[in-house]
């Protein structure tokens, strides 16, 4: 989320001060559909779908959140059913959206799941209503060719985020760190690139003025001015997943499913720091 400066050098930096989840591939939707043995669910309410954000700490390579403050990777499942008297509770389908990284149930070195649930929420309708939202949900994504990677990110531009994520850091006067050997001890992590180290260290940080969102808007302002690289268009994994959850807001507050338009605002602009 440059000869020298490799994409995982670069993506694993912007990470651990964004939040910025580039570690892997295109976008991944999961599905499992089972028919529902009653059709006395099709008109009813007596059918539902649950919407689950489930979040890992970015480029942490073990399972879990370890602070609000440090940014994640945000993952979503869509899960739908209808319950009736004859068969009880019958799943009519499932999704998910791995948004560019981690998919549910993916488990770490220690053999612990990786994402931990953070929210979820239900809401309720037809049968013909939660398959709909469900069709819906799987396609929901901002465009893939603007998410931010290092195809957006070359040669000195990339070098030149990373030199000014560690300057604007160095040059905050209002960061302060309680950890032994403070604000510097965090700098020399990410300058050496261990970020399980920097991950342990940020929350007993404080940001005036700011936290690590601002830190790194800051920084790509900077390279904004000197390069041609227009970020404002960009996304990053948690755009994904809060235009995902648009819909389930949608549907439950208009009783409207709408497809999920790459044009939204919730496209625009790397959504570094999520907790919905």
């Amino acid at each position: 989320m440059p000869s020298r400066f490799t994409f995982a050098r670069l993506t694993l930096v912007a990470a651990a001060f964004a939040g910025l989840s580039v570690a892997c591939s295109a976008e991944a939707v999961g599905d499992g559909t089972e028919a529902a043995s009653d059709e006395d669910a099709i008109k009813g309410t007596n059918c539902e779908a649950t919407f689950t954000w489930l979040q890992k700490d970015a480029y942490k390579e073990t399972a879990g959140r370890t602070s609000k403050l440090w940014p994640p990777h945000t993952t979503t499942t869509l899960e739908a059913s209808c319950t009736t008297k004859a068969a009880g509770k019958q799943s009519i389908g499932s999704a998910f959206q791995a948004n560019y990284g981690t998919e549910p149930g993916a488990k770490d070195k220690n053999g612990d799941v990786m994402l931990v649930e953070v929210k979820r929420e239900t809401v309720r309708g037809s049968k013909d209503a939660m398959q709909r939202l469900l069709t819906t949900y799987k396609t929901c994504g901002c465009n893939p060719k603007q998410f931010l990677s290092m195809d957006k990110l070359k040669g000195e531009v990339g070098d030149k985020l990373l030199g000014d994520v560690v300057k604007t850091i160095e040059a905050n006067a209002g960061l302060t760190c309680t950890n032994t050997g403070g604000k510097e001890a965090l700098v020399a992590a990410l300058k050496a690139q261990e970020f399980e180290k920097a991950i342990a260290i940020v929350p007993q940080c404080s940001f005036e003025g700011g936290d690590l969102a601002a830190t790194l808007d800051k920084a790509l302002a900077e390279v904004a001015k000197t390069s041609s690289t227009t970020l404002a268009d960009y996304h990053v994994c948690n755009n994904n997943a809060a235009l995902q959850a648009e819909l389930l807001t949608r549907y439950k507050d208009l009783n409207r499913i709408d497809a999920c338009s790459t044009e939204s605002p919730l496209c625009r602009g790397p959504k570094w720091l999520y907790n919905p």
